[in-house]
């Protein structure tokens, strides 16, 4: 009894020790000039959480924020001794509104705090190739980042075409077939487009309400997009009359859009805004976290 006992006081006294070095540890380091530094600078660096705006079916999407990560940060310091805002450690904070977790939404637009907009193009099975290259030329020349959905058909007649658009630094996803998605298909077409560039962002495209295409695409884990600006007839007046922070700016390839698309370029450029593909439009992600 009297060994039980004697092990009892040991194991107890071991864990009181533990718990005293951890409390003496804690009370060193919260005293420490580098830590109250960190402590003093925390909301100097923190990043405020844009939430996504979601109104009964559609999104628009939030941008995270982030903070500093205080014990990890005081790690990195520690190595230096002295503060260097370079050597901190963020953990993000995430909007609560998430497109991975609202596929059942239709998104209608970049968040327009960015002062982004993204110029998309569509190639359809019977677009007409020598335009679909002008176009190409055009885009290159004036160095403009650019994202291209593709038909289903179109992309299996003309593989290596896309994967050099890819080479050349275009976006390129997946229309489906004649602007619909189905269900036995649409793994089919992005599969394509993985093995021409590895872990490809993947959207649907609509151009309306469709509650069948949505489905497909939200069953896949596909979010999917409506361009607020189509262009039809007159890209350049359209565009003027349209735009904004966040848009989504959607052409067919056509003689009409190959006779203003430099214009339509110019015009962005000169109100400041930056064309960006799709998916660094729609991105959660905030360029300000490290």
């Amino acid at each position: 009894m009297k060994n039980i006992l004697s092990y009892i006081g040991i194991f107890l006294l071991i864990i009181f020790s533990f718990f005293i070095t951890d409390r003496v540890a804690l009370v060193i380091k919260q005293s420490d000039p580098l830590m109250n530094e960190i402590n003093k600078n925390k909301n100097k660096y923190k990043i405020n959480v844009e939430e996504a705006i979601v109104t009964n079916n559609t999104i628009i999407p939030g941008i995270n924020g982030c903070e500093i990560n205080i014990d990890k940060s005081y790690e990195n310091l520690k190595k230096i001794g002295t503060f260097n805002d370079k050597m901190l450690v963020y953990k993000k904070i995430f909007n609560k509104n998430l497109l991975k977790d609202n596929y059942d939404k239709y998104i209608v637009s970049g968040n327009e705090i960015r002062n982004n907009v993204s110029l998309i193009f569509k190639i359809y099975n019977n677009t007409n190739q020598n335009n679909i290259n002008k176009l190409i030329n055009i885009l290159s020349e004036s160095n403009v980042d650019s994202t291209i959905f593709i038909d289903g058909t179109y992309l299996e007649d003309n593989v290596e075409y896309v994967q050099d658009l890819i080479n050349n630094k275009f976006e390129v996803l997946n229309l489906g077939y004649n602007k619909k998605y189905n269900k036995d298909l649409i793994n089919w077409n992005n599969s394509i487009l993985d093995q021409l560039n590895y872990n490809n962002p993947k959207f649907c495209y609509l151009e309306s309400f469709s509650i069948n295409d949505l489905t497909v695409c939200q069953n896949n884990k596909i979010n999917t997009i409506i361009p607020d600006i189509i262009v039809e007839n007159t890209p350049v007046i359209t565009v003027k009359n349209k735009i904004k922070n966040g848009s989504m700016i959607s052409f067919d390839i056509n003689d009409t859009t190959l006779n203003e698309i430099k214009l339509v370029i110019n015009y962005i450029n000169n109100k400041g805004y930056n064309m960006v593909k799709l998916s660094e439009l729609l991105s959660e992600d905030n360029e300000k976290c490290k």
